[in-house]
């Protein structure tokens, strides 16, 4: 595994609905931040560009069904409302994550 580790969150939505977050390795905890920086997954796949990656369950990494990881919704989450580690994400998957993160913050 890298920098990235799947959980499922009940996460702030008004309708309390169970997430899946990919969760980017979170350095500000060791400044005392409860929050973490957290890529939403969604089932409803799309065709699959820079900003839309798609990543697949396997005998490591615990996804319900396979996902397309939204890089344009990343924002922060309190780490208290995270239930279940899903597990390390596949190396190639990681790289497309990568990627996609250095696009979008223009590196």
């Amino acid at each position: 595994m890298r920098n990235i580790i799947g959980l499922r969150s009940s996460i702030f939505f008004r309708w309390m609905a169970l997430m899946e977050f990919l969760v980017l390795r979170n350095l500000a905890s060791k400044a005392g931040s409860p929050g973490v920086v957290v890529v939403p997954l969604t089932s409803q796949l799309r065709e699959e560009n820079i900003l839309r990656i798609r990543v697949a369950p396997s005998k490591e990494f615990r996804l319900q069904k396979p996902s397309d990881a939204l890089l344009d919704q990343i924002h922060t989450v309190d780490r208290s409302l995270f239930l279940e580690e899903l597990g390390p994400l596949d190396v190639r998957d990681f790289a497309k994550i990568e990627n996609g993160v250095r696009f979008l913050l223009g590196y």
